[in-house]
């Protein structure tokens, strides 16, 4: 089955949706060991893992898309106010977690871990299946006779 390729626009909803579903099988599926090794706060810190990484890359695809055809260099200086951003948002996440118990910090690290290797496998793979670009040949118009024949 072809699939018509996808506008630009299209794309980074397309890639993240892709990526997002696998993802989230994958915390749904850490979850139990987590549950049964060490209760609820370890299933909590699996679930926020997971959440930070579709967070952190989910935001990335949200500008790709918001930034389609803007200059390049505006582009770039907004995707480097968005990295900082996500940084200093992430350390306070982590500051946040660290003292409170609900959540264990150790089984965030394991769904941040696990979410982000399949996110990250999932998206390749939809970059790879989802048609971007395609050539069409250019028409030759009606056929030429070019014989020169006497």
């Amino acid at each position: 089955m072809t699939q018509r390729p996808a506008a630009l626009r299209e794309l980074p909803g397309r890639y993240f949706w892709r990526a997002a579903w696998p993802t989230l099988v994958a915390i749904a599926v850490a979850v139990v060991p987590a549950q049964v090794t060490d209760g609820a706060g370890a299933s909590a810190g699996v679930v926020v893992g997971g959440a930070i990484v579709l967070a952190f890359f989910g935001l990335d695809l949200l500008v790709m898309r918001i930034t389609t055809g803007w200059e390049p260099a505006t582009t770039f200086l907004v995707v480097m106010f968005e990295y900082l951003g996500k940084i200093i948002a992430l350390a306070v996440a982590l500051a946040a977690l660290r003292g409170q118990d609900a959540v264990d910090s150790w089984w965030v690290g394991i769904g941040v871990a696990v979410s982000a290797v399949v996110f990250l496998v999932a998206l390749v793979v939809a970059y790879l299946r989802i048609p971007t670009f395609v050539v069409e040949p250019a028409d030759p118009g009606p056929p030429r006779n070019d014989s020169h024949s006497t």
